[in-house]
């Protein structure tokens, strides 16, 4: 297995920091020119066990980092084109995070909506049940629901399912996980 360039410059830095703590310890009283062949080859021997032990754990936090890296590939995608509006708020209603359904729904790039005010995107009538839901989510435990209004491009209402969860935010202060689907009411349906 080849190594990359990154890869071997890493292994280059740690080699030259290794070889300068050595430099400065101080000397161990150990003369190699006094030891014995038997003692010379038990040190080698001593040395090659923990160069392998250090390979195969060097292989062992590669897989590590590959399993974590295809774990982070799956949630973002999970997160990302979920079929519902994520998103992550502050408690000071400071959005932080979003998904791409939560930007579609708003009619925003996503991106955009990081920073904005989630009040923004809530009809006045409805603001003060946006905030008792995430008071609510505080105080209880598990998820929290209601049905409110809110707008599209800052404007355009539609109604909508919001569950909301309490989790540790910025600075210790609560943050809010928070997922919307738009409610879409069936039209000229009869029930024969």
């Amino acid at each position: 297995m080849s190594k990359s360039k990154p890869e071997e410059r890493t292994l280059q830095i740690l080699r030259r920091r290794a070889e300068a703590a050595i430099d400065v310890q101080e000397d161990t009283g150990m003369e190699l020119d006094n030891l014995s062949k038997d003692e010379i080859r038990r040190l080698v021997h001593e040395l090659d066990v923990h160069r392998v032990e250090l390979e195969m754990q060097n292989e062992e936090l590669r897989r590590t980092q590959d399993e974590l890296e295809e774990a982070l590939d799956r949630y973002t995608d999970l997160y990302d084109y979920a079929p519902v509006g994520y998103l992550i708020v502050q408690s000071y209603g400071i959005i932080t995070s979003a998904n791409i359904m939560a930007g579609t729904l708003l009619g925003e790039n996503r991106n955009d909506l990081a920073g904005s005010s989630i009040q923004s995107y809530i009809v006045k009538e409805c603001q003060d049940d946006l905030y008792k839901l995430r008071r609510n989510a505080e105080k209880r435990a598990g998820v929290q629901s209601c049905e409110i209004t809110m707008k599209k491009d800052r404007s355009v209402p539609f109604k909508c399912r919001v569950d909301c969860i309490a989790i540790p935010g910025e600075d210790g202060a609560t943050a809010f996980r928070i997922s919307f689907c738009e409610i879409l009411y069936a039209q000229g349906v009869s029930s024969q």
